[in-house]
């Protein structure tokens, strides 16, 4: 998702120049990495357009990987995420989106309304314009990824105006949706993930070693209680 040459917007005009991205080392190890995720069945691939250049240089990787015969179009899902606007500013960023994937990828996959937390016009304009674009064939699915509260989350699901989620739900807890209401009387954000697979929505577990919990870098306590025969990022992606 993150292995971007940079973290600044493609818009801002001192962006670094994308003929130097592409021709990167960076880019090169995204291209490794990729096919590294092929060679062991990982084929969901997931940026956004706040990303910095994350979005373009996955593009660019992918449909080289495409024309170099390492696969074809029908064998990944690319996921790219929009932040709720109103129509027309949520138009102008689905614009430099659809430049940057159009021509190369297509279509698609799936298209994330970002970080989204409540219900208000921007985020209803915004769902309007993606039917929209699934209409045309531009893409696949509609859905949304959060940072809110477990409440919030579970009103966002029971819209039934979005196909997966992408949700903190992890062994060491829902990161920003711990100890917030559920509303059915319990806290975290595993109610909403039943919710969610009760009206056939996909569920995307998003930042299971980094959010849920830091494991790249174990407490001690963590570690001793988990023993030498695993580790803390090995037990909790059995989660």
């Amino acid at each position: 998702m993150r292995l971007q040459f940079s973290w600044m917007p493609d818009t801002v005009p001192i962006a670094p120049n994308r003929t130097t991205v592409l021709d990167s080392a960076p880019q090169q190890n995204l291209k490794n990495c990729i096919k590294s995720c092929l060679a062991i069945g990982i084929n969901h691939f997931e940026t956004a357009r706040f990303y910095g250049s994350s979005e373009y240089q996955f593009v660019e990787a992918l449909h080289e990987l495409m024309q170099e015969g390492v696969m074809k179009r029908e064998d990944f899902i690319f996921q790219t995420k929009l932040i709720p606007r109103k129509e027309e500013k949520f138009l102008k960023l689905w614009n430099a989106t659809w430049d940057n994937v159009g021509e190369k990828l297509g279509y698609i996959d799936l298209l994330g309304i970002h970080a989204v937390h409540k219900i208000n016009r921007a985020l209803e304009e915004s769902i309007a314009v993606c039917e929209r674009l699934k209409r045309e064939g531009k893409i696949r699915h509609i859905g949304f990824s959060t940072h809110g509260t477990s409440e919030q989350i579970m009103n966002l699901i029971n819209t039934e105006k979005f196909e997966y989620i992408n949700i903190h739900e992890h062994f060491f807890g829902s990161y920003h949706g711990s100890g917030t209401p559920n509303t059915l009387g319990g806290e975290g954000n595993l109610a909403c993930v039943k919710r969610a697979l009760e009206l056939d929505m996909g569920v995307f577990q998003i930042s299971p070693v980094d959010k849920g919990g830091k494991l790249f870098r174990p407490s001690k306590d963590c570690a001793l209680t988990i023993g030498k025969d695993l580790t803390p990022i090995g037990l909790a992606l059995l989660h």
